[in-house]
């Protein structure tokens, strides 16, 4: 994702919902789009991803600006590196890039053994429903977006599986002088399903979030937050 201003406002809420305790752990990092503004407020970060390319951009930009983020090169399903963190966190929908339900909830169980107690675990997923209404019933549908530049703009071809709760987007996106094409296959989960994981994991919901204004979770919210918490020792 392109690294913009709504970048800046994702890393403030995780920024307090850390309590300005560091390090903070992100699974799938990527180019740092939300570590290095959470590195300026809180300190440092550690950055998991399986990527070698954007993991490169990372420390790319990590060299440029000085940002305490340091980047791993792992798969971020079982990731542990002995360590607890106050905040851990998986956004722009990671964890739906996982596409069996048995393997979104061992990464879930894996992350969880991350938080410290009174620490946090943050994931941010697509909205089922929402996909579901922007459906409107078909199982399949294709739309074009024109952009402003004469002869460029965006096809988008998308494929909802309910019965497997599986959403497979293809993308094409047209340049004055190239073509890329994209193709993602998300495993939509619900929150109750989400929630179900955390409480195995020894984890209690704190807060869910439609956006991250935090506002209230509604139909219409392309994605879902939800906070949870490991209880502080007695």
């Amino acid at each position: 994702m392109p690294k913009d201003s709504s970048a800046d406002g994702v890393a403030a809420v995780l920024a307090e919902l850390s309590r300005g305790r560091e390090p903070c752990l992100e699974l799938g990092v990527g180019t740092g789009r939300i570590a290095l503004p959470l590195a300026r407020r809180v300190g440092s970060v550690v950055g998991v991803d399986f990527s070698r390319e954007m993991l490169a951009l990372l420390e790319h930009d990590v060299q440029a600006t000085g940002a305490d983020v340091r980047p791993v090169l792992s798969d971020m399903r079982g990731y542990t590196d002995g360590a607890v963190y106050p905040l851990v966190y998986c956004v722009t929908g990671v964890l739906s890039g996982l596409t069996g339900r048995s393997e979104q909830r061992d990464a879930v169980l894996s992350w969880a053994e991350c938080v410290e107690p009174g620490g946090r675990l943050v994931i941010e997923v697509q909205t089922p429903e929402a996909i579901a209404l922007l459906h409107a019933g078909k199982a399949s549908d294709t739309v074009f977006q024109a952009h402003p530049e004469g002869g460029t703009g965006v096809l988008v071809s998308r494929v909802l599986d309910t019965e497997r709760s599986l959403w497979h987007v293809s993308s094409a996106y047209f340049g004055t002088d190239r073509t890329k094409i994209t193709r993602e296959t998300c495993r939509l989960v619900a929150p109750a399903e989400l929630d179900s994981h955390a409480t195995e994991a020894g984890l209690r919901l704190h807060a869910r979030f439609g956006d991250w204004e935090k506002g209230p979770l509604t139909v219409g919210s392309g994605t879902y937050i939800s906070v949870y918490e490991r209880p502080a020792k007695a």
